[in-house]
């Protein structure tokens, strides 16, 4: 093997300037030596290990008379990747953002083949996906932890905020017997002015994967008017109905003072 060959740069004083040089040119700290003429140390590529063909480097030599002498050695080569299991860079960079606007796993994977042309695999965007999506997730982890977030959320919001959640009814047993119950002022006030209900559950929303009710109703043009969701068990009982209609009822008369009939 070659011996390198060493140009010189330039010749610093202040340790600062080293640094910016460093970042300028994307090295890293590799190797500190004590020499004959005082302290080296030499830096390589930050990114050699994604291009292992990439020999640039760069050489300070820290000598008695406080000064630091800078040479260099090749030039960056980032032709040629390594081979790994990873998804490249900008596949992870466009499944950041997209987690970042919520996007869909159809419309993340769509944006994956329009913006990366090299080959790569749904298995990879899918377990990106979920790593990143893990990231954001609330931390609650046990039925008291669900407890203590209802209870936060238990009282109806004053008369300006109404778009914020709250939860008007909740009962947590376990995992998969449960009944919680959300909505906004200004959702279930809604239900104050009809007679009609529409109901229907809908799946796959949560990591526990429980049904999730959603309920409301249709005006004369066929727009469908939301009042809440819920939550609720897995077996998807007639209780849970139940609970639903009772609370529906409940929670229209506690915001807007009207019976709400059926």
């Amino acid at each position: 093997m070659s011996r390198k060959v060493w140009s010189f740069v330039n010749k610093y004083l202040q340790k600062d300037d080293l640094n910016v040089y460093s970042n300028h040119n994307r090295v890293s700290k590799f190797r500190t030596e004590n020499v004959k003429d005082g302290i080296k140390v030499t830096y390589r590529c930050s990114s050699c290990r994604k291009y292992p063909e990439c020999s640039f480097q760069v050489r300070a030599l820290f000598n008695s008379q406080n000064e630091i002498i800078v040479s260099t050695s090749d030039t960056h080569n980032h032709k040629k990747r390594a081979d790994t299991t990873r998804a490249p860079s900008p596949v992870r960079d466009i499944i950041l953002k997209s987690v970042a606007t919520r996007l869909t796993q159809a419309q993340v994977k769509r944006a994956v083949q329009n913006e990366y042309n090299g080959p790569v695999s749904t298995t990879q965007v899918t377990n990106l996906l979920k790593y990143h999506r893990s990231l954001t997730r609330p931390s609650m982890y046990s039925v008291d932890d669900f407890k203590q977030w209802c209870l936060q959320r238990a009282a109806i919001p004053p008369i300006q905020s109404l778009q914020d959640v709250f939860v008007s009814t909740y009962e947590i047993i376990s995992c998969d017997n449960l009944f919680i119950f959300f909505t906004t002022k200004q959702l279930i006030s809604v239900g104050a002015l009809s007679r009609l209900l529409q109901v229907d559950a809908t799946f796959k929303l949560n990591w526990n994967e429980l049904p999730v009710l959603v309920f409301g109703c249709s005006d004369a043009n066929r727009k469908f008017h939301p009042f809440g969701i819920a939550l609720i068990s897995s077996d998807e009982s007639c209780d849970s109905y139940v609970k639903l209609f009772q609370s529906i009822k409940n929670t229209v008369f506690k915001v807007t003072g009207i019976q709400y009939e059926i």
